[in-house]
């Protein structure tokens, strides 16, 4: 065989196209290889930059919850005047907190006052001077909310939200001519004009928790983590813990200062100021090990009033650049056959190179479609978190609809795609909800925006949204708006039953004082009416007349009794009494006034145990809702149902009614079906005088009498109703374990008395009334108008009274301050305090301070007599 040997064209020539060839075959790999490094990084860098706003706008709307509900706690009176009551406030809104959560109540001077929950170590703050903490000093002289920067008490690190309670009613004392009465003006909290700074109350939050609940859920890659960063380059939250509270520019150099940490430094001064990007970095410690790692990051900014943090997550660039690695592998190897090839001749290269890129092909597909499933991965992060998110592109086509979201919705994604956005918003919103989606195309975005969605099963639900808009490389071309939220439908209605338990509390307040007034008048008319009918021949028209008068002012006495019980002020001894008889004989009652077009049906459980209350007050509640029930039921008959059963509430039923704890409850259910109520007639269905029926059929107190009762007992009462499909009241009692028991009512004949008395009340027609009714009886009685001058009377001649009468409110000295001093002097005299309203004192507080019988007046003579006697003969 004849080898000849090439020409020096010949080597030259396939020299140069081998070269040629390796030089195309390596331009085209590696420019393959960097395109899809750069897509993988690309791709990656947005999700993360979208995971992280959306954390971002979930700590943000967090502390606004929690500022929002500081500053409507602020506004309790209880809080305002830090009476214990205050606590139970706290609880209701600490229920819709986080965990390691606590509130707190500082006065004015700066010192701990409540908190809540009062556990562990907490105890040992009670009466600590924080009026050197800068966010104590920022709430009260800037008049402003203000968050602290991370503290550390006792070992655990905490932010603060302060926000400050001022005064937001004033007392005025009001008289015309004998009659006095006190005024409530409301103050303007927002213009703080005449508000008095009352303290500051305080949210502690663990930034830990934070971070859980917001940006561990969103992080990328299997060893992906985020941080918080405050703007002085404190970690807020880091994954690891011993990182929390320390500076960002000195831990990781204390963790490996073999590494020089520019990068990130400066990436760290770009969250300080405020700024949103993405970047990778060189880091010397990852996940609790010191190694060198290369990272990508992606950060936004968190504004938390005058406060700017940052919120980053990152991965490690590892498990991005997987796909790219494999990728170089084969790159190296491929130039190494190259070689072999330009060694071996140019007819066995160009065969082997053609052969190997056509592999290289399969394998980049093979490879991209692996990096196709790590966006999958992605989408399905998103897919399946725990917010409802939902994803639309410029043509308003759904192209994500994650699971949280077909939660809300009762919607699916396939159901979703290709529909108009409509169907999710209730009609009388639909407009308003569509208008801002369209908004959004525009280039605008929602931050924490309210807006109603409906249940495909017609329940509407409240969500608080944020959204986010995805533009394409140049900026300005939009590819899709991400739109993140959360169901606030729970908080928003504790918010409304807060806002009615204050605005039934206002009214309560009210109609006490007024009740006290009339209590006075009706003393007069009423006793004044029983000493003329004790001068008057029974025969004569004088006589009928002055008896309508007393059969009058009986019925005002009855109507005040009525208003006093629904403020929740009239005084009632309660035992231990069964629900189910007393249910029983009020229906017996009923059913011989009501129509016969009403038919009563009864479920009365026989064994519901028993309640802490005035028997005849549960009597009027019956009463009350069933001649309601009647009354819907008027023009064309209906049934009336009445439920009794015991249930124990748990805690998610009491979260929504916050005058409830968990427990035992005995449950009363009155159902008709009548017309029902319009939802403007619901809102207001337990004021007083407050009435839908015709003039002369109704007083309108019935149902706040029923509202007062139960309140007063530490219930609730609901009602649902809707127009022509009845309505349905329910009543909440808590049970008790202790027997019921029943006492005999005692009839007395009138008793009289000798003894000297000396009787006291500031109105001048009632100090003459008391004397002549007790001289009546026999008793030789001394009265005046002037509590001080009974003192001194008393102090000069103790011996000369065996009985003290005093009234409760007096100018300068009131009754029980009376009665205190007059002890003092005479420990055994007896004394009787008199009121027809009073806070301060109770028949309980009454005998704690060993004073014989309390009277709620007006009190007539044969009340008046009997608890002479007994106070003298005790």
């Amino acid at each position: 065989m004849n080898h000849r040997k090439p020409s020096t064209r010949l080597l030259v020539g396939v020299a140069f196209v081998t070269i040629a060839a390796a030089a195309v075959v390596i331009f085209v790999v590696e420019r393959g290889r960097l395109a899809v490094e750069r897509m993988a990084a690309e791709q990656f860098n947005m999700q993360q930059l979208i995971l992280a706003r959306s954390a971002a706008r979930g700590v943000e709307a967090y502390y606004k919850e929690i500022k929002e509900a500081l500053l409507s706690l602020a506004k309790v009176p209880a809080v305002e005047q830090k009476r214990p009551e205050c606590l139970q406030c706290m609880q209701h809104v600490y229920w819709g907190f986080p965990q390691r959560t606590s509130l707190r109540l500082l006065d004015k001077e700066g010192i701990l006052r409540f908190i809540y929950p009062f556990d562990g170590w907490r105890g040992e703050l009670i009466g600590r001077d924080y009026s050197k903490e800068p966010y104590f000093q920022e709430a009260k002289e800037k008049t402003q909310v203000a968050v602290s920067h991370l503290i550390n008490e006792q070992g655990d690190k905490r932010i603060r939200i302060a926000v400050q309670v001022y005064s937001t009613n004033k007392n005025e004392t009001v008289r015309i001519g004998d009659s006095a009465g006190i005024i409530i003006t409301p103050i303007d909290p927002g213009g703080k004009k005449g508000a008095e700074f009352q303290g500051v109350l305080i949210g502690s939050c663990d930034p830990y928790i934070i971070a859980q609940d917001f940006i561990k859920p969103l992080v990328s890659g299997k060893t992906g983590y985020g941080w918080m960063l405050s703007e002085e380059g404190i970690f807020l939250s880091h994954y690891e813990k011993g990182f929390t509270g320390r500076n960002a520019f000195t831990v990781r150099r204390e963790k490996n200062p073999d590494i020089s940490y520019e990068a990130i430094e400066q990436i760290q001064r770009r969250m300080m100021a405020g700024q949103e990007g993405t970047d990778r970095y060189i880091s010397g410690w990852h996940r609790g090990k010191r190694r060198k790692v290369e990272k990508f990051v992606a950060y936004t900014p968190i504004h938390i009033n005058s406060h700017t943090w940052s919120v980053a997550v990152c991965a490690p660039v590892s498990e991005v650049e997987q796909i790219v690695r494999i990728t170089r592998r084969y790159y190296i190897l491929t130039l190494v056959i190259i070689l072999v090839i330009l060694i071996t001749g140019g007819l066995l290269y160009l065969l082997i190179i053609y052969r190997w890129s056509h592999f290289l092909e399969k394998e980049m597909e093979r490879k991209t479609g692996e990096l196709r499933v790590t966006g999958d991965y992605l989408s399905k992060l998103i897919k399946y978190a725990n917010a409802p998110i939902i994803v639309w592109n410029p043509e308003k086509q759904v192209t994500i609809f994650n699971k949280a979201f077909e939660k809300l919705t009762g919607r699916s994604e396939a159901e979703m795609t290709g529909r108009p956005f409509d169907v999710l918003f209730p009609e009388k919103s639909r407009a308003g909800s569509l208008e801002k989606i369209e908004r959004t195309l525009k280039g605008e975005f929602w931050e924490n925006i309210e807006i109603p969605v409906l249940n495909k099963n017609g329940e509407t639900r409240i969500g608080l949204w944020n959204s986010a808009n995805i533009y394409d490389e140049d900026g300005k071309t939009l590819v899709a708006t991400v739109v993140q939220g959360q169901d606030i439908t729970e908080r928003k209605t504790v918010e409304e039953q807060l806002c009615q338990m204050h605005k039934m509390e206002a009214i309560g307040t009210l109609a006490g004082g007024i009740a006290h007034d009339f209590n006075n008048i009706l003393a007069a008319i009423i006793g004044y009416t029983q000493l003329a009918l004790a001068e008057v021949p029974e025969d004569t028209e004088l006589y009928s007349d002055l008896k309508e008068v007393l059969k009058a002012g009986n019925r005002a006495k009855e109507l005040v009794r009525q208003i006093l019980t629904f403020s929740r002020r009239h005084a009632e001894e309660r035992v231990a009494v069964s629900v189910s008889p007393l249910i029983k004989e009020a229906l017996k009652l009923l059913r011989s006034t009501l129509p016969s077009t009403v038919v009563i049906e009864q479920k009365i459980e026989q064994e519901t145990g028993n309640i802490l209350a005035d028997s005849t007050q549960v009597h009027q509640i019956v009463m009350n809702l069933c001649t309601n029930a009647a009354h819907a039921m008027e023009e064309k008959g209906g049934v009336m149902e009445v439920c009794l059963c015991r249930e124990k509430l748990d805690l998610k039923f009491t979260s929504m009614h916050t005058e409830l704890a968990p427990g035992d409850y005995i449950i009363l259910k009155v159902k008709d079906t009548g017309i029902g109520m319009a939802p403007g007639v619901i809102e207001r269905i337990f004021e007083p005088y407050y009435t839908t029926r015709d003039k002369g059929k109704g007083t309108g107190l019935g149902l706040a009498v029923v509202h007062g009762i139960v309140k007063s007992c530490r219930g609730a009462v609901t009602v649902s109703s809707e127009p022509g499909k009845g309505s349905v009241f329910t009543v909440y009692l808590p049970a008790i374990e202790r027997m019921a028991v029943t006492e005999a009512v005692k009839v007395e004949s009138l008793a009289r008395g000798s003894e000297r008395i000396l009787f006291v009340d500031d109105e001048q027609s009632l100090a003459e009334l008391g004397k002549k009714m007790l001289e009546s009886l026999g008793y030789k009685v001394f009265s005046l108008t002037d509590s001080s001058e009974a003192l001194k009377l008393f102090r000069k001649e103790p011996d000369r009274f065996d009985l003290v009468i005093t009234d409760m409110t007096m100018p300068r000295m009131t009754g029980d301050e009376l009665a205190k001093e007059i002890l003092t002097i005479r420990p055994d005299v007896p004394v009787i305090i008199c009121t027809g309203y009073s806070e301060r004192m109770t028949e309980a507080k009454a005998k704690s301070m060993g004073i014989r019988a309390f009277i709620m007046k007006p009190v007539n003579k044969a009340d008046i007599a009997e608890a002479v006697r007994r106070a003298l003969y005790r």
